[in-house]
């Protein structure tokens, strides 16, 4: 995304401006086996984006990449009827926008759940920069190949767990998430509604709730609106497809498996 484009989306009230050094933004990412005084000299955004504004729209150019530096993001695509799937959630350090890799253009939508920051890579200048870029392409293929094997686990869970066991996974992985950034694993804002977690997991809001519920009753999470609080992660972990009734096992169906290429679940 081009600072013009940038500054065009500022215009509206969305997002907001202000330069950030790369260094900042490949630490973020573990990306610490580069020279830095190879690395190009080059403008590298950080947007403030707005809860509920577009951070780079589906059908968007591909010039750019985007790495989550505060708050959180959702992923979404339309398929051709016209259904919008939640592919994932992004938070700090996440990488956004592979997913045009292939076409040249987003495949997925992605939109701030709060108030948001993220810092805008710039592609075409680490095109020619021989062993820099080179470098920073290897790490690019090492996130498409994590996001394709989370997304596999994500695909595998929905195809052989029912509710209860979907949306334990999905706290299970929310807690471990939030502790690699350095948070609580055991005490988190869910930034995400119940039904875009619904969506997500391939299950209706009914559902989600009432696995919300049974998980507080078996003593695993206390949840207080969207503040949720886990009492014991690894029993969280353990929950089976065998616990489920039949009306907790009640799913959408999962329209399609478009990868999106950032950190979900």
């Amino acid at each position: 995304m081009s600072i013009k484009r940038h500054l065009t989306v500022s215009a509206n009230g969305g997002t907001d401006l202000s330069r950030v050094n790369l260094e900042e933004a490949f630490a973020m990412i573990g990306l610490t086996d580069i020279d830095q005084t190879k690395l190009p000299s080059i403008e590298v955004c950080r947007q403030k984006v707005r809860a509920g504004q577009p951070l780079f729209g589906q059908g968007d150019p591909f010039d750019s990449i985007f790495v989550v530096r505060l708050g959180t993001f959702k992923s979404t695509a339309l398929d051709d009827g016209g259904y919008e799937q939640v592919l994932g959630f992004a938070l700090r350090a996440d990488i956004l926008g592979c997913d045009a890799a292939a076409s040249g253009t987003h495949a997925s939508c992605c939109v701030a759940l709060e108030d948001s920051e993220a810092i805008t890579i710039p592609l075409a200048p680490f095109r020619d920069l021989g062993e820099v870029g080179n470098v920073f392409e290897r790490h690019l293929f090492r996130h498409l190949s994590e996001e394709l094997n989370r997304q596999n686990r994500v695909l595998a869970m929905i195809g052989t767990l029912g509710a209860n066991a979907r949306v334990a996974r999905f706290l299970v992985s929310l807690s471990e998430r939030y502790a690699r950034m350095g948070y609580s694993p055991k005490h988190f804002i869910l930034r995400m509604t119940r039904q875009e977690i619904a969506n997500h997991l391939g299950l209706t809001m009914e559902t989600v709730s009432r696995a919300f519920s049974h998980l507080c009753q078996a003593n695993l999470i206390e949840v207080n609106q969207r503040a949720v609080t886990v009492f014991c992660v690894d029993r969280l972990r353990c929950v089976r497809p065998a616990t489920q009734s039949n009306h907790q096992r009640q799913t959408m169906p999962y329209r399609f498996a478009s990868v999106p290429i950032m950190s979900s679940m």
